[in-house]
C-alpha cells in the first residue's frame, strides 16, 4: 500500500487503492496524484501494491491482473498482464520480479514462485505446493540485497534462502511457544477461535540480519469484536510480533510485540500501520523499526 521512493516523498494507494495513487511530502501533506479509477491502458483497477524506486513506481494491479510502471511523474511507460493472481511480490536486485501466487490445489502442476523479467516475460518458475496446505500454501518473500531472496511459509515459522535461478534452502528454522507447530486454517478461525499466528514479512537487513513480522491474537482478542474489517477491528484482533535473528550465531537479538498490525512498505526497511483517531480520520503511518545494542532483548521503534 505504501511505496518510497527515496526522495521524501511516500507514494499511498489508499485502504482499498481507489483507482489512483496519491504522494505525500514527508511532512504527510498531500501533493499530488497520480492515474485514475478504470480499465485502460492509463487507468488503474483497486487493490494496487506498490514498488517504488527514485524514478519509476512498478503498481501490482490486483483486481486487473496486470502490473503498470510510470515514472514519476505519473506517465505510463508499460503495462503487462500476470500469469497468476499474486500474493506476494517484490523486485529483486537484477531487476526482475519475483511473484507468488496463492495455488489452486496441491496437485494443479502450479509453480509456488514466478520469474518475470521487466517486460513480463516469465524467466523461471519453480517449487511446488505442499500436500499438506493444498491451496493455502501461501508464501511471504522479500528480495535480498546483493541477491536472491527469502521466503517464509506463513503457516511456519521456517525461512528459505533462494536463487531466481529456483534454488531453495532451509535457512532458519525458529521454535518458539508462542508459535504451535501445524496450524491450518479452519472454519472457526476469527468466529469462535483466535487466528492463529502467521509470518507476514521477513526481510534480511545490510547487515545480513533477518527481520521477521508475526501477527499473532491480541492480548485481548474476543470474538465479540464489532466491526469486521475496520481499522478498529484490525488494532482489537492482531498484535505482530518483530524479531530480529543472528543466522551466522542462530541467535534472537530482539523481540518486540507491537498492539497492531504491521504491514511492509516493499523494498524498504520501513513498515506501516493504519490508524484512526476519535473523529474517524484514518491516517497511515510509516516507521522504521531499528535495533538498539547494549539494552537486553529490546528493540525500538
Amino acid at each position: 500500500m505504501v511505496g518510497v521512493p527515496g526522495d521524501s516523498t511516500y507514494i499511498v494507494s489508499g485502504l482499498v487503492g481507489g483507482g489512483q495513487l496519491l504522494e505525500y511530502d514527508s511532512e504527510g501533506r498531500a501533493k499530488t496524484y497520480i492515474g485514475r479509477k478504470g480499465q485502460g491502458p492509463d487507468e488503474f483497477g483497486s487493490n494496487l501494491r506498490l514498488i517504488a524506486s527514485r524514478d519509476t513506481l512498478f503498481v501490482l494491479d490486483i483486481s486487473l491482473g496486470r502490473m503498470a510502471v510510470t515514472d514519476r511523474s505519473g506517465r505510463f511507460l508499460r503495462t503487462f498482464r500476470l500469469p497468476v493472481r499474486v500474493h506476494s511480490v517484490d523486485r529483486l536486485a537484477s531487476g526482475h520480479f519475483l511473484l507468488h501466487g496463492r495455488p489452486v490445489s496441491s496437485d494443479d502442476g502450479s509453480p509456488l514462485f514466478r520469474v518475470l523479467d521487466e517486460q513480463g516475460v516469465e524467466a523461471a518458475a519453480f517449487g511446488s505446493p505442499s500436500p499438506r496446505f493444498g491451496e493455502k500454501d501461501q508464501w511471504v518473500i522479500s528480495a535480498r540485497a546483493d541477491s536472491g531472496f527469502l521466503a517464509a511459509r506463513m503457516w511456519e515459522y521456517e525461512i528459505y534462502r533462494g536463487t531466481e535461478g529456483g534454488d531453495l534452502a532451509l535457512y532458519i528454522t525458529r521454535r518458539a511457544d508462542w508459535f504451535p507447530t501445524g496450524s491450518a486454517w479452519n472454519e472457526k478461525i476469527l468466529v469462535t477461535d483466535p487466528p492463529p499466528p502467521l509470518v507476514t514479512h521477513v526481510r534480511e537487513d545490510a547487515s545480513g540480519l533477518v527481520w521477521t513480522f508475526v501477527t499473532v491474537a491480541d492480548q485481548e482478542w474476543s470474538a465479540e469484536i464489532p466491526n469486521p474489517g475496520s481499522v478498529e477491528w484490525f488494532r482489537d484482533s492482531f498484535d505482530t510480533i518483530v524479531e530480529v535473528i543472528d543466522p551466522r550465531q542462530g541467535r534472537i537479538l530482539a523481540t518486540t510485540r507491537f498492539d497492531d498490525w504491521i504491514a511492509p512498505v516493499c523494498g524498504s526497511e520501513n513498515v506501516y500501520s493504519v490508524v484512526s483517531d476519535t473523529s474517524g480520520d484514518t491516517r497511515t503511518v510509516v516507521f522504521r523499526p531499528r535495533l538498539r545494542t547494549g539494552l537486553g532483548n529490546s528493540a525500538s521503534r
